[in-house]
């Protein structure tokens, strides 16, 4: 391991990375069957092990750089390919603004600024061992949408339905990007089939606070429930958690929710479960903040609560206020992985906002580490996360 801004992830040695990917990559997977031979022969069962890198860029498998942010990952059934459902940012050059944001100056300007034109994709990716990414296409096409600005996008399944389910975020037409806030939403459209295309069933999602920001949804595997935690401007970015109809095209018209889980000014929520508890993740407000955010840590025994904050932030800042975070991400999910002893591996994914040495937000990096539970404590508690230039891991067949 080693220090993400003064190692091997400048923007010098992650330039010559761009350049060499396909050959470092070639190596890398080269290396890693080398591990699987050697494992499989070493012990009497199926597996395969793969080396994850978070400072080489990821390429998919016709070599180009994969635009994909903040979206989500998902194995929609053992053994089969995982989906990766990711926004595309286009080529577009970041750029400092001169106040605060200052890494988020389109969202003062007119529509079109970098991170905030109506030309993002939301690109399908899918993988049979989590390196190797074909890409699927663009499952929400512009010409069939409602105008405006998308980001976030999440899909998740519905058992009773047959419904591949995507929410996203949503910004209508507006003179700037923080101007259409007040009026945001999020779109909701569904598919028959994970690859899309989806078709917009819901332009407008009903919510009990308006201008809502970032968000997730979650699936609950114990009952089949489905539940949106979110922001809002209204709300002064605090996040709580609502339950969703049961066809999760909009939320519960029972509006039943949690009510407030966190302090103001947070955001990029993230939730899921392990062995009966459920985790809440949530960060600081940060727009497309460089330096990364926080990832504190809340816990409860049933998605609307009692929540408990455990005072823990898993990706604290390095140094004072302003320093960067051990991560220098924001957090966008968390994915499972089946192991090849029936266990399950839970993923952190981040998004290294202004990582990409030729400033393209298209090229900013993610960043994935395996999550670390100490279960001897009740609840079991997440441990907090270390920089890691790469890790390995083993997934079941």
């Amino acid at each position: 391991p080693s220090d993400p801004r003064t190692g091997p992830t400048s923007a010098d040695a992650l330039g010559t990375m761009f350049a060499l990917a396909p050959r470092v990559q070639s190596a890398w997977r080269a290396l890693a069957m080398l591990y699987v031979l050697v494992a499989c022969m070493s012990v009497s069962c199926e597996c395969l092990e793969v080396n994850i890198s978070n400072i080489v860029p990821r390429r998919d498998t016709l070599g180009q750089l994969m635009d994909a942010h903040d979206g989500n990952l998902v194995q929609w059934t053992p053994g089969g390919p995982y989906y990766w459902y990711a926004m595309g940012y286009t080529n577009c050059t970041e750029r400092e603004g001169v106040i605060p944001p200052y890494d988020c100056p389109g969202i003062y300007q007119p529509f079109g600024g970098c991170g905030f034109r109506e030309d993002h994709v939301v690109n399908v990716f899918t993988s049979p061992d989590l390196v190797s990414w074909t890409l699927a296409g663009d499952v929400l096409p512009v010409d069939a949408r409602p105008q405006g600005i998308y980001f976030r996008p999440k899909v998740i399944f519905n058992n009773n339905t047959g419904d591949y389910v995507l929410w996203i975020n949503y910004l209508p037409p507006a003179p700037t990007p923080l101007q259409a806030c007040t009026n945001s939403t999020y779109v909701v459209a569904r598919s028959r089939s994970p690859l899309g295309p989806f078709v917009v069933v819901t332009p407008k999602a009903t919510l009990a606070y308006t201008g809502p920001g970032d968000f997730t949804v979650f699936v609950d595997p114990v009952d089949s429930r489905g539940y949106l935690a979110y922001n809002s401007m209204q709300s002064d970015h605090r996040i709580l958690i609502t339950r969703l109809a049961p066809d999760y095209l909009n939320t519960d018209p029972a509006n039943v929710s949690t009510g407030f889980l966190s302090p103001a000014a947070r955001e990029a929520p993230i939730l899921f479960e392990r062995d009966g508890y459920y985790y809440l993740l949530d960060g600081q407000t940060c727009c497309f903040c460089s330096r990364g955010a926080g990832s504190f840590v809340s816990v409860a025994q049933h998605p609307l609560g009692p929540w408990t904050s455990t005072g823990d932030n898993i990706n604290p800042p390095t140094g004072n206020i302003l320093a960067p975070n051990t991560i220098p991400a924001q957090e966008n999910f968390v994915f499972h992985v089946r192991t090849p002893q029936g266990g399950t591996t839970f993923v952190y994914m981040g998004d290294r906002w202004g990582s990409a040495p030729d400033k393209m937000k298209s090229h900013d990096l993610e960043y994935w580490t395996p999550l670390r539970f100490d279960d001897e404590q009740t609840p079991p508690r997440i441990l907090p996360m270390a920089w890691q230039n790469w890790f390995l891991l083993d997934i079941a067949p």
